[in-house]
C-alpha cells in the first residue's frame, strides 16, 4: 500500500496508464526468520513490554540510552488512538510469526504509451525517501528526495532536479519548500479540495477515481506477480476487482 503514492506519482509524470507488470519478491529483513530477530521462536511481544528489548537493535534504534540522541519513530511513539476501535498495537513486533509479506521487491511495468518502469523497493533500508532517473529522447532527469527528516540521524543533501539534456549543458533545478505535511503537499491539496482548482495553475494535479484505481493496480499486480510467478495484466485485474 504504501507503494501505492509511487505508482500514482509515475502514472501521472508519464501520462500513460499501466498495462502489464512482472516483479520478484522477497521477505529479508522482517519476520520470524530475521537475523535480527532477539529471540526466535517466540510470538506475540510488543516493544513496551518484551523482556528481550535491551537485545533488540530495531528497539534500540528509536530508544537510544542517551534521550539526547532520540530519533522520532512515528509507529513507535504513535498516540495509539487505533485501540479504541481495532486490537492493533503500533508496538507490535516486527519479528512476529504472522508477518509473511515480502519487504522487497523489483518490477518491471509496461505502459500503454510505450513508457517502461524498472521499479525496486526496500522497506527496511536506512532512511525512507526515493532516487528517481527518467531517460527520455531529448535528455535525462535524476532526484533524489529524503522524507521524514526527524527520522533520519544524518546529514542528507536538500533536494534537487538534475536535467541532462542530450546534447547540451546539465541544468539543476532547486526544488521549491513549502511548509506542512508531505513536502509541504498537503496545504496545496486542501486548498484544491475546499477552495477548488488554482486557475493559474497550468497543469492538473487532481487526480480522481481512475487514477487511484491504476496507482493500486499496479501495488495489487506486483503482488500477484510474486506470488504467481507470472506477468500481471493490469486492466483486467482492474476489471476482475471491480475498482
Amino acid at each position: 500500500h504504501k507503494s501505492t503514492h509511487h505508482f500514482d506519482l509515475v502514472n501521472w509524470w508519464l501520462g500513460q496508464n499501466p498495462s502489464e507488470v512482472f516483479a520478484y519478491g522477497a521477505l529479508n529483513y522482517y519476520g520470524p526468520d530475521s537475523e535480527w530477530n532477539p529471540l526466535p521462536g517466540e510470538d506475540g511481544r510488543f516493544c513496551g513490554t518484551c523482556r528481550v528489548k535491551e537485545k533488540c537493535h530495531y528497539y534500540s534504534r528509536w530508544h537510544p540510552r542517551s534521550s539526547k540522541a532520540s530519533v522520532k519513530d512515528d509507529h513507535l511513539q504513535a498516540g495509539d488512538q487505533s485501540s479504541l476501535y481495532t486490537a492493533y498495537r503500533p508496538d507490535a513486533c516486527i519479528f512476529d510469526e504472522e508477518i509473511d509479506i515480502e519487504d522487497t521487491y523489483v518490477a518491471a511495468v509496461k505502459y500503454d504509451g510505450g513508457a517502461l518502469l524498472s521499479y525496486s523497493i526496500l522497506f527496511s533500508a536506512p532512511y525512507e525517501g526515493y532516487r528517481l532517473t527518467i531517460n527520455g529522447t531529448k535528455g535525462r532527469i535524476e532526484s533524489n528526495e529524503f522524507h521524514e527528516p526527524s527520522r533520519i540521524p544524518f546529514a542528507f543533501p536538500e533536494q534537487t532536479i538534475e536535467y541532462y539534456p542530450l546534447f547540451e549543458s546539465k541544468q539543476t533545478i532547486q526544488v521549491v519548500k513549502n511548509e506542512g505535511g508531505h513536502g509541504g503537499g498537503d496545504p496545496l491539496l486542501l486548498e484544491d479540495l475546499f477552495l477548488g482548482k488554482d486557475p493559474l495553475r497550468q497543469y492538473d494535479i487532481l487526480a480522481g477515481a481512475e487514477a487511484g484505481a491504476y496507482s493500486i493496480a499496479v501495488g495489487e499486480g506486483i503482488w500477484r506477480s510474486v506470488a504467481e510467478k507470472k506477468p500481471v495484466d493490469v486492466k483486467r485485474l482492474i476489471q476482475m476487482q471491480n475498482i
